[in-house]
Order: C-alpha cells, then sequence, then structure tokens
C-alpha cells in the first residue's frame, strides 16, 4: 500500500503501475475485496453478471462471504457497504461460525464498519452457534465504543 495512505482505503489500481496485481483482483472477488480496490470489486461483480454466473464461482456466495469478512478485518466501510450491496450479500448471512458480518465487526472492533451495517438493517439481536450476539462479542473483543454503539442501535444483551 502506498505511503501516507490511511489502512483500508480504498485504491484504485487501475491506475497503478502492478497491471498484473489489478488483473489478478479482477478476476477472484477475495483478490479483488484484499486489493482495497472499489472499481476491482465492481469489475469481477459486473463481469460475473454478464456472464449469468456466481461472483467468484461460488456455491452459496461463500467467496463473497469471505470477501466481505476481509473488507470488516480490514476495516474498510466503502468496500464492506458494495460487496453487501453489489454482491448481494444478505446483511445478516452468517458464515460457518453463525457470525453475521456485524459480529465480525464487533469482534474486530470495526466500528465505521459496524455503523455502516447497523444503517443497512443489521440486527443486533442475533446470536451465533456459540449463543453470542454482536454486543457481547464487542464485550469479549474489549471493544467500548463498539459496545456503545450496539446499545444505541437496541442491543440489550
Amino acid at each position: 500500500m502506498p505511503s501516507g495512505q490511511p489502512t483500508g482505503a480504498p485504491t484504485n489500481l487501475a491506475q497503478s503501475s502492478n497491471s498484473e496485481l489489478f488483473a489478478n483482483a479482477t478476476k477472484d472477488l477475495f483478490a479483488a475485496a484484499r486489493s482495497g480496490s472499489i472499481e476491482a470489486i465492481e469489475t469481477v461483480i459486473q463481469e460475473a453478471a454478464a456472464a449469468e454466473s456466481e461472483v467468484g464461482g461460488s456455491g452459496g456466495n461463500k467467496v463473497a462471504y469471505s470477501a466481505l469478512v476481509t473488507a470488516i478485518f480490514d476495516g474498510s466501510a466503502s468496500l464492506a457497504d458494495v460487496l453487501v450491496d453489489k454482491a448481494a450479500i444478505p446483511i445478516d448471512d452468517a458464515g460457518v461460525t453463525g457470525n453475521t458480518p456485524l459480529m465480525w465487526s464487533a469482534i474486530f472492533c470495526k466500528t465505521e464498519v459496524m455503523s455502516s451495517l447497523l444503517k443497512q438493517g443489521a440486527s443486533v439481536t442475533m446470536v451465533n452457534k456459540d449463543n453470542e450476539t454482536p454486543l457481547v462479542l464487542a464485550k469479549k473483543a474489549g471493544c467500548a465504543a463498539g459496545a456503545s454503539i450496539l446499545r444505541k442501535a437496541g442491543a440489550r444483551k
């Protein structure tokens, strides 16, 4: 990532000198999310739609969900928003662990992503396979700011 650029900030790889990196990112949704490029993510999704195939060749949109968790881990609300919207990932979709995107943002204490997901209608009451809510996960992670955001959104448990 170029120096001086905030971590997780979207980049425009199309303008980058590394055309091979951009070419690889536009073939795979997970690689596109790792690149931090909204343009790469949109390219992958548009090409999949044009080919009438699932994004990234995923069954059950698992690649899209993994890309979303990656964007959350990187703290990129803008990438997460694009993935939820354009890859049509249900806002309360749960992965193998039963964690929803909001739960992952609580675990990683990514408050900007958490706020964005809540604005899109993420549920504060869902529980994962361990019967933990996003609020419980935020508290376990020591994420006081996230716990506060979740309480303001109506979380009680």
